[in-house]
């Protein structure tokens, strides 16, 4: 499992809202805590977060994707999609799923299935993305056109009264 930033049983809150970090080594100096404002908190866990479309991984020597070697080590379908036994589509090669098999994969429901008779075999007939069609539809149908009002984030009270 991933490690989180940060440990839960090392942050505390004071009266005046800051967050109070438990440093797991005592420093040189003999510090032991970090005090920080929400805000100063927030821009150092955000400079951990990786820039999209990034690999995180990267493979030297004899694993590194030019090496003179690695057909030597690594088989010849390692890593390719089709190499699974999840469906695959047809249409790319086999080397891409399908939108409906990842949709299926992530919110495991199925979007092929008819929702009101149960039939297999749905498909997409038309992608819109032209705003103005979207929201003629919407309106048709009776949905909201607007995005939903979100609350302003807060922290819940229990957590100003941990310290």
């Amino acid at each position: 499992m991933a490690r989180p930033p940060l440990p839960n049983d090392g942050l505390s809150f004071t009266d005046d809202g800051d967050v109070l970090l438990k440093l797991k080594n005592i420093w040189a100096n003999g510090t032991t805590h970090v005090r920080l404002t929400g805000t100063e908190l927030i821009e150092r866990l955000v400079s951990l977060v990786p820039r999209p479309r990034v690999n995180l991984v990267r493979y030297h020597g004899l694993f590194a994707p030019n090496a003179r070697l690695r057909p030597t080590i690594v088989t010849a379908n390692a890593g390719r999609a089709d190499a699974t036994d999840e469906p695959c589509s047809k249409k790319h090669g086999g080397r891409y799923f399908e939108w409906a098999d990842l949709l299926t994969r992530v919110f495991e429901f199925d979007v092929t299935v008819c929702g009101r008779c149960g039939a297999h075999g749905m498909q997409v007939i038309s992608c819109i993305t032209q705003p103005d069609v979207i929201y003629d539809i919407l309106t048709c149908i009776g949905e909201p056109t607007a995005p939903a009002k979100l609350d302003p984030a807060h922290l819940p009270e229990s957590a100003y009264t941990a310290a």
